[in-house]
């Protein structure tokens, strides 16, 4: 089976006959023969020394470790994680790769993982929760040790298949710690109402929000939840047709602005993330509106060019390495069996930049 099969960016052979494969390949069992012998012990104590040193004399040890040393030993990763019943191998799958702030997630995962002797296999599954769920199978079916997910919306069946499998799991980009689901995020819901605020704080009244499938999407779902609860609050209504939802892309925010305008001419629109303000920026141009003075626009997530962007965007920084790295350290003190918190939030910054004009003091 194919990576381009599976979905999986890195392999997803079994790992376990894998590892029996690597023991049985002659330069390894040489390698350790020549320790053995170089230290005037047994093969099965060398392996004992790299394995269960604990049930090994210290002076033995020190022998059989300088024998390594002056050989350049290094033992085969493979039969390590069959002698110690691991992987050594943590997945992650996530709803898209495309978008560039999936990307620096995962490249601070595999930092860790790789800082932690461990590799990452990766699937992607387009917010297709099937498709999820039928990927999470052969990783957890391949022998990865640990899996991590994005939000809480999965497929029962997946949270059935990792605890009957004792394969420890996070959810990352949510936080809320009253879920059985261990988290590693942010506060959707008042993410939303933060940016609700700003805009009723510069005099708004008439608001649009372009996002995402929530009905796919937990987070997205949160905001808008949130969006609509602080407008809602101080007496501002945000109407069925005054919010788009569709697809990650500049053109759905171009389609979305276009849709939310002419049903209400709001003056505040948020989106949903980066790439769908840009596309609701570039129609609101092509209404001949003036951004920030006819219409403001923010975005979500804080992405490399958004600073770049002509007018720069407003947007709410996501600390997604921070999340990344401490998803992996989280999963990585778990199965080594130390203290791990069950609820980690993260803070979110609102970027103030040129598509939003300052509060009305």
């Amino acid at each position: 089976m194919s990576i381009y099969e599976t979905g999986f960016i890195i392999y997803t052979n079994s790992l376990r006959n894998k590892a029996f494969q690597h023991l049985s390949m002659s330069s390894s069992r040489s390698n350790l023969r020549e320790v053995a012998h170089k230290a005037g012990v047994s093969p099965a104590t060398v392996s004992r020394v790299l394995n269960r040193p604990d049930l090994v004399a210290e002076s033995t040890r020190a022998r059989v470790l300088a024998a390594a040393a002056e050989l350049d030993f290094e033992p085969s990763p493979s039969a390590r994680a069959l002698s110690r019943g691991r992987s050594y191998v943590m997945g992650a799958l996530i709803p898209h790769i495309g978008y560039s702030v999936f990307a620096d997630y995962i490249d601070a995962v595999q930092i860790a993982c790789h800082a932690a002797g461990y590799s990452l296999v990766m699937g992607a599954y387009h917010f297709d929760m099937d498709e999820e769920l039928r990927q999470a199978r052969r990783l957890v079916h391949s022998g990865v040790d640990a899996l991590i997910l994005v939000g809480f919306k999965h497929r029962p069946e997946l949270f059935e298949l990792l605890d009957a499998n004792d394969v420890k799991y996070v959810c990352t980009d949510v936080f809320d710690p009253k879920s059985p689901h261990p988290c590693i995020g942010y506060d959707n819901r008042g993410a939303g109402r933060r940016i609700a605020a700003h805009f009723i704080a510069a005099g708004h009244k008439r608001f649009a929000m372009v996002t995402g499938d929530t009905r796919r999407n937990d987070r997205m779902a949160l905001r808008l939840e949130g969006f609509r609860a602080e407008l809602r609050k101080h007496g501002f209504p945000l109407p069925a047709d005054a919010v788009f939802q569709g697809d990650y892309t500049i053109a759905e925010g171009s389609r979305g602005f276009s849709a939310v305008y002419a049903a209400s001419q709001p003056t505040a629109v948020m989106c949903g993330n980066d790439v769908l303000a840009v596309g609701a920026l570039l129609e609101a141009r092509k209404h001949g509106l003036s951004i920030p003075d006819d219409v403001e626009i923010t975005g979500f997530d804080n992405l490399e060019w958004a600073a770049a962007f002509t007018p720069p965007l407003t947007t709410m920084h996501v600390p997604c390495t921070e999340m990344g790295r401490g998803a992996a350290e989280l999963l990585l003190a778990r199965m080594e069996g130390r203290d791990a918190p069950h609820a980690v939030a993260l803070p979110l910054a609102l970027v103030e930049r040129e598509t939003t004009r300052p509060a009305v003091t």
